[in-house]
């Protein structure tokens, strides 16, 4: 069963069961609408759910409460009061055990959240949360009813926006953290001529760059690539590349800061083509970007995703390169947590594995790291 929306055509929201284990949507992109300057919001205080048994996000505090707009308002209620006890009313045809009437609710709701929160990643994140809160407050909504309301309205938000939930202020800090580790010491340049992103996708991550760099005034580029450009409605311009274009297109990369948010683990080479014996052979991307990237001078690394090998984001080498004792991680406490935060889908240990790989419980858990090469490579010849 189908449901047509602004992204084309949809499977049955309750029975889809999209996962995400790199940065591509798996339904068609969104045409994002132009930034309107709305000011970075903290991360919601309660997140919500990955998969059945999770705990509930309970109730928003009041400096995290969202006014939803009217016509939003109203389809909570449509979809709390609706009568799923009633034996006439139909059922979708495709197994999955919800009434026709919901599951056409379900998509004018995540259509309703995505128009209210624009091109504001965070802003939705905290719509959902409080979205999910109200429901299950009511305690009205039948369990599959409310679990495909759940991961479908998660999905709409990763399709639009990618899977990391970055906002200005985390890229903000990021780059104030590289500025201030350069200018110490003579280590290397106290501002930086480009961000380079291998692997963008929808770039909205770059974005938050791009929004950041403009508000410290430091002149920063961004500049992002992808091996698909064609398909993506990107928020900023993104062209071909792969790896070597940092060798490629840029003479030196000693200015320049990598990045590389939820680098893939699949079982494709760099170029996009299938490894000459399927499933044996992780994606080496984020190795080989970080490896070109040193080789041409570079030492600032930005990395959003898993911090140890096992989860859904990096090869192995490049997990073991990270290793070296010549990387410094910048933003770690003692706890080995992350000190600039992000908002997420999945915080929780028991996070629902990746549907592409199913190697750990804990993809989702991704955090922003902040990477300094303490040695300088050799001059690039």
């Amino acid at each position: 069963i189908f449901f047509r929306g602004r992204a084309g055509v949809w499977p049955c929201p309750s029975s889809s069961s999209m996962s995400y284990g790199n940065r591509g949507p798996a339904l068609p992109p969104f045409n994002p609408p132009p930034f309107r300057g709305v000011p970075p919001r903290g991360p919601a205080s309660h997140p919500p759910p990955c998969g059945p048994g999770a705990a509930s996000p309970g109730v928003l505090s009041s400096k995290d409460q969202v006014h939803v707009s009217p016509h939003l308002a109203r389809l909570l209620d449509e979809f709390t009061n609706f009568p799923y006890q009633d034996p006439n009313q139909p059922i979708c045809q495709c197994g999955c055990g919800v009434p026709v009437a919901i599951n056409t609710t379900t998509n004018s709701l995540c259509m309703a959240m995505l128009d209210q929160s624009g091109s504001d990643y965070t802003y939705y994140k905290r719509i959902y949360d409080h979205c999910i809160a109200h429901v299950e407050r009511a305690g009205t909504v039948a369990p599959m009813s409310l679990q495909g309301f759940k991961t479908h309205a998660r999905n709409c938000g990763v399709d639009k926006y990618g899977w990391a939930i970055v906002d200005v202020t985390a890229a903000s800090r990021v780059l104030q953290l590289c500025m201030q580790t350069a200018a110490q010491g003579g280590k290397g340049p106290a501002t930086f001529e480009s961000i380079v992103s291998i692997g963008s996708g929808v770039a909205y991550v770059e974005f938050m760059f791009h929004q950041a760099a403009q508000q410290l005034g430091c002149g920063t580029q961004v500049h992002c690539y992808d091996i698909l450009p064609h398909c993506y409605q990107a928020y900023l311009p993104l062209q071909y590349g792969t790896p070597e274009t940092i060798t490629q297109s840029f003479p030196s990369t000693a200015r320049s800061i990598l990045l590389l948010v939820w680098p893939p683990i699949g079982h494709l080479l760099p170029d996009g083509s299938p490894a000459p014996q399927p499933n044996t052979t992780p994606n080496p991307m984020a190795s080989d970007a970080l490896r070109r990237f040193v080789a041409n001078g570079g030492r600032f690394l930005v990395y959003i995703g898993e911090k140890l090998q096992g989860g859904c984001t990096g090869d192995p080498e490049f997990h073991r390169m990270l290793q070296d004792g010549n990387w410094a991680l910048l933003n770690e406490d003692r706890n080995g947590n992350s000190t600039i935060s992000m908002d997420k889908w999945c915080p929780h240990a028991d996070a629902a594995a990746s549907g592409a790989n199913f190697i750990s419980g804990v993809s989702g858990n991704d955090n922003i790291w902040v990477y300094f090469l303490k040695s300088p490579p050799r001059p690039h010849s």
